[in-house]
């Protein structure tokens, strides 16, 4: 799929130079299929200086940072994004997401927690959550996190998730009996 975005997102900047969602694309195809930091960074910018206050643009940069490391810079762009699109799950769960990569687990489930409060079945909130509970050494009340998903609502990577937190908690059992 990557590709065919790329060549769209090539031929939307054709059209119009000006395309912050074109430059976004091409961005992320430079950052996840060719490898490309220089050129995903400038597409990023390119996203920026087209629409500043388009919030795609500071959460996909933002997570582009935390890959590398580049925590403080991280946190506040995904910063600026919330406050774009105050509303919008993935930003928020992107968010909350570099502030796991910063170790900053209380401010991880606080942000998840507003993403639950609007919308309950969002798993990625929920699956970050336990995580970031998990670590804090709360495993039991991750446990409980995601088993609200229920069971017709599980996805594999929240399944996955369940797993390991259930083995985590030393319930091999449970873990095992997942499919």
């Amino acid at each position: 799929a990557l590709p065919v975005a790329r060549a769209s997102a090539e031929r939307a900047l054709q059209i119009d130079a000006g395309d912050s969602e074109a430059h976004i694309v091409i961005g992320e195809v430079r950052r996840s299929v060719d490898w490309d930091s220089a050129g995903a960074e400038e597409s990023y910018r390119r996203a920026f200086a087209c629409n500043p206050s388009f919030d795609a643009a500071h959460r996909c940069y933002a997570m582009f940072l935390a890959s590398r490391g580049q925590l403080a810079e991280a946190m506040t762009i995904a910063d600026r994004a919330c406050e774009l699109d105050p509303f919008c799950f993935s930003t928020a769960s992107a968010a909350a997401l570099v502030r796991f990569f910063a170790g900053q687990h209380d401010a991880v489930v606080a942000r998840c927690r507003h993403v639950i409060d609007m919308d309950p079945d969002y798993a990625p909130a929920r699956r970050l959550t336990a995580a970031a509970l998990e670590q804090m050494g709360r495993g039991e009340e991750a446990a409980v996190v995601l088993r609200e998903i229920g069971e017709q609502r599980m996805d594999p990577v929240s399944l996955a998730c369940f797993g390991r937190v259930l083995a985590a908690n030393s319930d091999r059992r449970g873990a095992l009996a997942i499919r």
